[in-house]
This record gives structure tokens, C-alpha cells and sequence, in this order.
């Protein structure tokens, strides 16, 4: 495939530059080492990661300030974690951090830490992660560095996200954007709009959600940043798929595995696996699914990405609930919930118990199902999870109709009816009138 957002131009000019500079007698050094530094970043924003790593490490060979040095291990580090090898990552943001020993305030230590927060974050691991961000915070302050100290910001808004304390989030987010809009940090307001267009998505605010994923989208696609494109594309396809529209989410979906697959991102072809999944469930192609989260697993146990991996072996057990292997079923959501007991992810645990539930609820044992259901509704009603609120209530409303109690029955179904209406999701709403019709007949 034809890299669509190539930064060629920029590229060769760098690379004729550096010849021209090794075929001069001058001393050029220092401006052969600025060059590949400009190269690293060109090619790891082009999506051209292994390049861009060794343009940094010529870098590495004649730089000498720590604090330059420590600058070039942490770009190191980002390429890595862009690859989904966050091991690597962590081993060049730990050499980043060891320049800087000493040096209580420090603008670079504080980026560097919070990236490291970030794989905290990435692999579920909140607690650790607000703890190396508040450090983060910490150590910049007083530096006059706002840009930095916006990044901290952001990052602990996506915990506080994963966390569901959306008005947190929002919070840090806005001291984020202002700091971003007064430094005219493009790229990473794109990545910004990106986290509000999520945040609305999972409050069921479609119009919303689409407005700045689309906003998200444009600004990166005007900047080249082809590894954004991914998070991107696969976040409209979440939504589209929300939104019951899976033509437009598999388009969605195509694109970004397109872009993971030609830039060799692994950890985000596992997600968009997962996500594309999702939609294949949503559409009870249950076989499918399981294709998808078979590639996952094998791809988030490669990577030890404990966050992905329980995800998927949910969403597998909840395919063999559906395809009627109901042990097969009970055993993945268990190994799932072993897995990730200690993500402390409230849309998980609530998604664990509704998948339990669902195991009750084709085996007909109705006391158990309501009693995973009910434990579902209550954190997906503190958390504001609309669409897993709709599909608790929906659940409800079959497991008190299979124990012929006709007016619990209805009650959840119209709390589901209405919930689904609000988000929009006709295909939901079909399931419910499937279910409704067992009411009417004598």
C-alpha cells in the first residue's frame, strides 16, 4: 500500500543534506547529529519506526549534555511504545531518567515520566500510573514549562477516564487544551479531541463524539501523523458500531488495520482486532468474533498487555454464550476475571458480570442472572455506562420474563428502550421488540 501521508519530501531533503555534509572536509557534526535527530522524528511520525530508531541512536553517538542525551532516549522510548514493545520503551526511559539523576526539576525527567505513567496506564495498571504522573506533575512545576506540564495533564485525564470520573477528566483535559491552544501544540490537540470524542461516545452524546473524532481526524490527516490515524479510524468505528451503523464501522475499522499493518504497530492491530469483534458480536456473527479474538490473545500475550488480554477473553466467552457452550463460555469469563483483577476498570468488572449473567441466563438459572445483571446495572449507572446500562436492563427484562414475572419484565425493557433511543441504536432497539413480543403472546 502507497503511504497516503508520506513525509518524503522532508525526508530526502534531511538525507541529501546529510551527504552533502559527510562529503565536505569542514567539521559538520553537530549539524550531522541535528539532521538525524530531525530524521528520527520525520520517520517516526511517517510511521517508518525501525529508521527512525536508527537515526537516533547516530544521534546517541556524538551528543554529550545530559539533558540532550536524556531528550534522545525518551524519543527512543515513545518508537517503542509506538511498536507496542513497551519493555523496550520502559529499558530507554529508565536510561532517559539515569542522566538526569540529580535534578530535582526538570522539564525533561517529567515528560519522561510520564510516559512511563503511560505504559502504567496502557496495561491498566492505574493506581501506578497516577502515582508516576503526580510525580510527573511535580517535578515540572516551577520549571515554566507549560507544554510538558499540559501532557501531565492529559495523561492523568485518560486515567480518570478508564476510571469513569468523567468530570475529573474533563477537568484536566480543559487545563490541557488550554495550555495546548496557547502553544499551538497541534498534533497533540488532536490527540485531545480524540479523548473528548471518546469520553462523549461513552456517555451516549453521538453527535458530540463524532464532531470532535472528525475535528481529531482532520487535524491529523493536515499534520501526517499516520500512528494517529489509527486511534482515529478505530474510534469512529467504535462509534459507528454503537450507533448500530456497521457498514460504516467496518469501513472504519479497515482503514485503521490497514495503516497498524503497514507501519508494523502490534499492540494496536491486537486492538483493532478486539474492537473489530465487537462489532462482528453486536452483529451475532459469533464465529467471526472468535476469529478476531483469537489473533488478539495471541498477540496480547506476546506483548503482555494484561488489559487487552482480559478484554478478550471476555468478549470470548461472551461469543460461546451466544453460539450456546455454556461451560466454555463460563470458563473464558472466569479466566478473564483472574486475569484482570487487578485493573481496577470499572466498565470491565461491570462487563464481567454481565457476561456471567449471561451464562445464567441461557442455562435458566433466572435468580443468578438477575443478581450478576443487577450487579452490572449498579456500576454502569454510577459510572454514566449508557450503553451498558441499556443492555443490563434488556438482560433484566428476559431474566424476570423467564421467571414469569410480567411486570419487572416490562419495566427494564422500557428503561432499555429508552436508554437505546437516546443513543441512537436501532439495532439494540430490534433485539428489545424481539424480546417484547414473547410478553404479548397468550
Amino acid at each position: 500500500m502507497q503511504n497516503l501521508y508520506s513525509k518524503s519530501d522532508t525526508i530526502k531533503y534531511y538525507l541529501d543534506a546529510l551527504q552533502q555534509m559527510q562529503e565536505t572536509s569542514e567539521d559538520t557534526s553537530q549539524m550531522q547529529m541535528i539532521a538525524h535527530q530531525k530524521l528520527g522524528d520525520v520517520y517516526g511520525l511517517d510511521g517508518q519506526f525501525d529508521e527512525a530508531l536508527y537515526h537516533y541512536s547516530r544521534v546517541l553517538e556524538h551528543i554529550q549534555p545530559s539533558q540532550s542525551k536524556a531528550l534522545v532516549f525518551r524519543k527512543m522510548g515513545e518508537i517503542y511504545q509506538k511498536k507496542g514493545d513497551n519493555a523496550s520503551a520502559l529499558k530507554q526511559y529508565q536510561v532517559g531518567l539515569a542522566e538526569l539523576a540529580g535534578k530535582k526539576k526538570s522539564s525533561e525527567a517529567a515528560q519522561i515520566l510520564t510516559d512511563i505513567g503511560y505504559i502504567y496506564y496502557l496495561d491498566g495498571k492505574y493506581q501506578e500510573a497516577i502515582k508516576i504522573h503526580t510525580n510527573a506533575l511535580e517535578t515540572v512545576e516551577g520549571t515554566g514549562d507549560y507544554y510538558v506540564q499540559a501532557i501531565v495533564y492529559k495523561n492523568l485525564g485518560n486515567v480518570m477516564y478508564e476510571w469513569a470520573k468523567f468530570d475529573q477528566s474533563i477537568e484536566y483535559w480543559e487545563k490541557s487544551r488550554e495550555i495546548f491552544e496557547r502553544v499551538n501544540a497541534n498534533a497533540d490537540l488532536a490527540k485531545l479531541y480524540n479523548n473528548f470524542g471518546e469520553l462523549y461516545m461513552k456517555q451516549g452524546d453521538n453527535d458530540k463524539s463524532l464532531f470532535y473524532f472528525q475535528k481529531s481526524l482532520r487535524e491529523k490527516e493536515k499534520l501526517g501523523d499516520v500512528d494517529g490515524l489509527i486511534t482515529s479510524y478505530d474510534n469512529s468505528g467504535k462509534l459507528y458500531r454503537s450507533m448500530g451503523e456497521f457498514d460504516k464501522s467496518l469501513k472504519s475499522y479497515k482503514k485503521a488495520l490497514e495503516i497498524a499493518e503497514q507501519i508494523g504497530s502490534v499492540r494496536k492491530i491486537g486492538i483493532i482486532n478486539n474492537n473489530l469483534a465487537s462489532m462482528y458480536l453486536s452483529r451475532n456473527e459469533f464465529k467471526k468474533a472468535i476469529e478476531h479474538l483469537e489473533k488478539c490473545l495471541l498477540i496480547f500475550e506476546k506483548i503482555d498487555l494484561t488489559k487487552g488480554l482480559a478484554y478478550s477473553l471476555a468478549n470470548i466467552g461472551y461469543a460461546h454464550c451466544e453460539l450456546g457452550n455454556l461451560d466454555e463460555a463460563m470458563d473464558y469469563q472466569n479466566k478473564a476475571l483472574e486475569t484482570g483483577k487487578e485493573l481496577n476498570d470499572p466498565y470491565f468488572v461491570s462487563g464481567i458480570y454481565h457476561g456471567i449473567g449471561k451464562v445464567y441466563l441461557k442455562k435458566q438459572d433466572y435468580d443468578e442472572a438477575i443478581d450478576c445483571f443487577y450487579k452490572s446495572l449498579k456500576i454502569s449507572e454510577e459510572k454514566r455506562l449508557w450503553e451498558t446500562c441499556g443492555e443490563s436492563h434488556r438482560d433484566l427484562g428476559e431474566a424476570y420474563l423467564g421467571k414469569g414475572n410480567i411486570e419487572e419484565a416490562q419495566m427494564h425493557l422500557n428503561k432499555a428502550i429508552e436508554i437505546f433511543e437516546k443513543l441512537g441504536n436501532e439495532v439494540e432497539l430490534e433485539k428489545i421488540r424481539g424480546i417484547s413480543l414473547k410478553i404479548k403472546k397468550p
